[in-house]
């Protein structure tokens, strides 16, 4: 079977996915990898096939809003300022999907990429 796992979030979104692709490759299924460019190396580095989504969410957590709002406990607030910032690269992160996801017979993905990839299962 081919497993294609969207991991959307920071490193400790991404690292159990890693894991669970590499138990998924040693009991010989084929899987592809979905995340941020910035964890190419990461998941590459384990012999994954990887494909980048649009967008770098480490990026965005370590902005000076961010970092106000997660100090201030503004988590509401965070929550809608990732939404919005998301919507700028939506477009862009669903042609990645459909295309990387095409020939997957199984979808992964969690609470945070939901939408999405329930969607395309669809």
């Amino acid at each position: 079977m081919h497993f294609g796992i969207v991991a959307i979030g920071s490193r400790g979104d991404v690292q159990p996915y890693v894991a669970l692709g590499l138990g998924l490759k040693g009991r010989g299924h084929n899987v592809t990898l979905l995340a941020y460019e910035n964890f190419r190396d990461f998941i590459e580095g384990y012999g994954l096939e990887f494909l980048p989504l649009s967008g770098n969410i480490e990026e965005l957590l370590h902005t000076n809003d961010v970092k106000k709002m997660i100090r201030s406990g503004r988590f509401v607030a965070l929550g809608i300022y990732a939404h919005t910032r998301a919507k700028e690269t939506q477009q862009q992160i669903n042609q990645e999907l459909v295309a990387g996801l095409a020939n997957a017979d199984v979808l992964v993905t969690s609470l945070l990429g939901i939408s999405w990839v329930s969607s395309i299962a669809e």
